[in-house]
């Protein structure tokens, strides 16, 4: 398939049955978490049902940029495209009109008011853009309508363990998504160092701007390190494709977690902080070959390719690599395929809790956003810089 032709096609697309889970075959031979989980519902791929359809290029973003890194991607009611890119000495959110032509930019690197470390999440509500900051833990807000700074405000805040939990453990908080006027959504990373605790945890807490009326929302694992030896200590390094949880806040404040090691993605409601629907597909991993990281890629420095010769890696690659809703209430989740350069996107209905279909593109045309029946993709040019492409869902 030609995935630079003007149309991108799945020949195959399917209705995959679905069996909730008094209705599975064996529900005993589910894993323990995914059978305890509220709202279960078991994907299966048999009996499957054709249909096709097409993603039709429409617009670019680009405008020569040169943009290294795009952390996240928002459109407003006008279909305004929102950019938080970064590259060397600029963090800076770009702003294009719908026809792709560039509009303006916002922020500058650095620490003052309207200043930024990392532009990591971009949230548009109640005629301001949000954008959150995690490494100065803090929400900076301007107004749509004249693109004028509004106000920051700071969330170096600490957590409220639970009951029975190690409260010796310490956790950095950061900023994730506003609820409402008086409420946010903050993740709370658990600091460590990974070459003694490649494993950590996750929390996702719903408070208030001062940190007070803490509710836990979900728990999940944080991303998995490798750990080799380096002159007799320890030393960690991240996978291409890691262990880690990935997730998405819907238009309809319900955050869809998944670990990417199972196909098992979960729903809470931030607003009343309950769990919602829970989707699982029984599914096999593909095995790991050591080989393919370590060779000939570091093979330049000696002391790196050791490092990574003596680690113990994990088993099996990970099996989801991203996660994505529309306004549509439609979950797009891409599961990675052996050769790890294709990504075969679930999308499911989390409304009627089926899948309306799946479709194979390659994992350089990261799906990142989806409104109105328009994908955007976060893409390379020519250069190797990040570009974003809109098409028609057809």
């Amino acid at each position: 398939m030609n995935y630079s032709s003007l149309f991108i096609t799945s020949a195959i697309l399917m209705l995959v049955l679905i069996l909730h889970t008094g209705c599975a075959n064996d529900p005993s031979s589910l894993p323990e978490h995914v059978r305890n989980s509220k709202n279960l519902v078991v994907l299966t791929d048999h009996n499957p049902t054709t249909y096709s359809f097409e993603l039709e290029k429409e617009v670019v973003f680009d405008d020569s940029l040169l943009i290294e890194r795009i952390h996240d991607i928002t459109t407003d009611s006008n279909g305004r495209l929102y950019i938080a890119g970064e590259s060397w000495g600029k963090r800076q959110v770009h702003i294009f009109q719908s026809d792709g032509s560039y509009l303006d930019s916002l922020g500058v690197l650095g620490t003052d008011l309207g200043e930024f470390q990392s532009i990591d999440n971009i949230q548009i509500q109640n005629d301001q853009l949000l954008l959150f900051d995690r490494k100065l833990q803090r929400l900076t807000s301007y107004n749509l309508s004249d693109r004028s700074f509004s106000d920051t405000l700071g969330f170096n805040r600490s957590i409220d363990m639970e009951e029975g939990k190690n409260n010796s453990l310490n956790f950095r908080s950061e900023p994730v998504a506003r609820i409402d006027n008086a409420n946010y959504l903050m993740k709370f990373r658990q600091i460590r160092n990974p070459a003694y605790e490649p494993n950590g945890i996750l929390y996702f807490i719903r408070m208030n701007r001062y940190g007070e009326n803490q509710q836990k929302v979900a728990e999940f694992p944080d991303v998995s390190y490798v750990v080799g030896d380096y002159a007799g200590s320890p030393a960690a390094f991240s996978l291409p494709l890691p262990d880690q949880t990935i997730y998405h806040i819907s238009s309809s404040n319900k955050l869809f977690a998944a670990h990417t090691a199972e196909f098992f993605i979960r729903s809470f409601s931030v607003e009343d902080v309950s769990e919602k629907n829970s989707y699982y597909f029984p599914t096999d991993r593909f095995l790991l070959n050591p080989d393919e990281i370590n060779h000939p890629r570091f093979s330049h420095n000696r002391q790196l390719l050791k490092v990574r010769e003596s680690a113990n890696y994990p088993e099996y690659w990970p099996l989801l690599y991203s996660i994505v809703t529309d306004d549509l209430n439609r979950i797009w989740v891409s599961k990675i395929l052996e050769d790890r350069e294709n990504l075969e996107w679930w999308i499911i209905d989390d409304n009627n809790q089926e899948v309306i279909g799946r479709i194979v593109l390659p994992i350089s045309k990261n799906i990142a956003h989806i409104k109105n029946n328009e994908v955007y993709t976060i893409e390379n040019d020519d250069m190797g810089f990040k570009k974003v492409v809109r098409y028609r869902l057809k």
